[in-house]
């Protein structure tokens, strides 16, 4: 398992669920979480069996 400390950009809110925006590496992030985010700056932790990456600029 992987931890990273990020800077939070901003949190859209959808009911229960809330994606988080950030950067990592120079990276566009967004991180789906059902937790309650008050903090500017929180740690993730990023578990190989859990952990799902997409690539916009992937052409099939």
């Amino acid at each position: 398992m992987s931890t990273r400390s990020i800077l939070i950009l901003i949190v859209e809110n959808f009911g229960s669920e809330k994606i988080i925006n950030t950067h990592l590496n120079d990276t566009e992030m967004r991180i789906k979480s059902n937790k309650n985010i008050n903090d500017k700056n929180i740690t993730i932790y990023l578990p190989k069996n859990k952990l799902y990456l997409f690539d916009n600029n992937e052409i099939d």
